[in-house]
């Protein structure tokens, strides 16, 4: 697999950005968050942050994207399975109520 440019990582880095935005929007939006969900969810958005301003600090030359290009896809990486994780525990949680409230 080749590795992504920094443009190629932008990209992908706003769709996931998108992604987790929304995300946290709808499941704040329903008041069914345990204490610890919005524990998670806090902590991916502060995870989250940090990857967007990491990027904010690299020099938009060749040469700066090539000396973090692999610390960044490790990043992404991390927060895209982080996402992962919280969406099926998040998503088995509101079919658990919706059953209860069946």
């Amino acid at each position: 697999m080749t590795s992504p440019s920094d443009a190629e990582f932008q990209t992908k880095l706003k769709a996931l950005s998108e992604k987790i935005e929304d995300r946290l929007r709808v499941f704040r939006s329903t008041g069914h968050l345990s204490s610890d969900d919005r524990g998670l969810a806090d902590s991916l958005e502060a995870r989250h942050a940090a990857v967007l301003g990491k990027l904010n600090t690299i020099p938009r030359d060749a040469d700066g994207w090539a000396g973090v290009k692999e610390e960044f896809e490790r990043d992404y990486h991390a927060l895209s399975e982080e996402v992962r994780n919280i969406e099926a525990k998040l998503d088995g949680d509101a079919m658990r109520y919706q059953n209860k409230s069946a």
